[in-house]
């Protein structure tokens, strides 16, 4: 039995008779071509509603026009890049308009930092918390090679018990 998988709303080049294409409400808003492309590919593409379970041995979507089964589910929703902001003072932008950053989340211009779906990478929250733990870092740095932190103590620390 081929092992088959799902991804929700978008995909990419993928091996034609493994994958679903589903979406949750009523239309996937595929630009025009695309879902004759993607049938091209042997991707089937169903609209929801539906139900997901989990059974023993397989994930079930049960919908209106019948029932399926999966192995695994990849959801995907997809974003639009907004760095206007970015490139409109000055940072360099992919072809796609993602922000260009170094290893430490700065961009081309000094004091900008970028990190999440607007920058080129994997688009997962997890990866976007670490590319923030590393701006957040990187900033504090920065900010310290600029000018040296003070820290003053205004009274007397309590002793721990």
């Amino acid at each position: 039995m081929a092992r088959k998988h799902i991804w929700k709303h978008c995909f990419s080049e993928v091996i034609a008779e493994t994958f679903t294409l589903l979406s949750p409400s009523a239309e996937h808003h595929l630009e025009r071509g695309e879902e004759a492309r993607l049938r091209e590919l042997g991707i089937l593409v169903k609209c929801g509603p539906f139900e997901i379970d989990v059974e023993q041995d397989a994930i079930v979507i049960r919908t209106g026009w019948g029932t399926l089964q999966f192995d695994s589910i990849y959801p995907a929703l997809g974003s639009d890049v907004r760095s206007e902001f970015a490139s409109g003072v000055g940072a360099r932008v992919s072809e796609e308009g993602c922000i260009c950053v170094d290893s430490h989340q700065r961009t081309s211009v000094p004091g900008l930092y970028a990190a999440g779906d607007v920058v080129i990478g994997l688009d997962q929250i997890s990866h976007v918390m670490g590319q923030a733990g590393v701006a957040a870092t990187t900033i504090r740095n920065d900010l310290c090679d600029l000018s040296a932190l003070i820290r003053r103590v205004h009274r007397k620390p309590r002793p721990c018990r």
